[in-house]
């Protein structure tokens, strides 16, 4: 897979991504390419598809990306900055938010064990 950016759509998420891809990811919006949002995850797509969701109903926990969400959705991107297993996932994404957090929009400058709960 290349990593490319790629819009954060249902349809651009599912198509691109295998259901079991792990790694860490990157959202940020076009004209606004400078800053990111950084995150990893044993199921890439499953976390993404759950960011989306959030976002377009204006409820993510990052106040920060919901307000850029609201002004730039038609520009919010996805990219896979790398694909790796789960443990190796969280400590390159707490390397790039030790070395970058300026330029990050991550509330959280520790990298936690999100836990996906599936909804029935």
């Amino acid at each position: 897979m290349t990593h490319k950016h790629h819009p954060l759509t249902k349809e651009h998420i599912s198509k691109t991504l295998a259901t079991n891809t792990s790694g860490v990811y990157r959202i940020y919006f076009g004209s606004l390419r400078s800053k990111s949002y950084i995150g990893s995850s044993k199921n890439i797509r499953t976390r993404l598809h759950d960011h989306r969701r959030k976002l377009e109903k204006g409820q993510h926990k990052n106040r920060i990306l919901n307000s850029l969400y609201k002004q730039y959705g038609n520009e919010c991107l996805f990219e896979i900055v790398k694909e790796c297993n789960e443990k190796e996932a969280r400590s390159h994404e707490q390397l790039i938010i030790d070395f970058n957090s300026k330029n990050l929009y991550n509330l959280d400058k520790q990298v936690f064990n999100y836990q996906y709960k599936r909804r029935r």
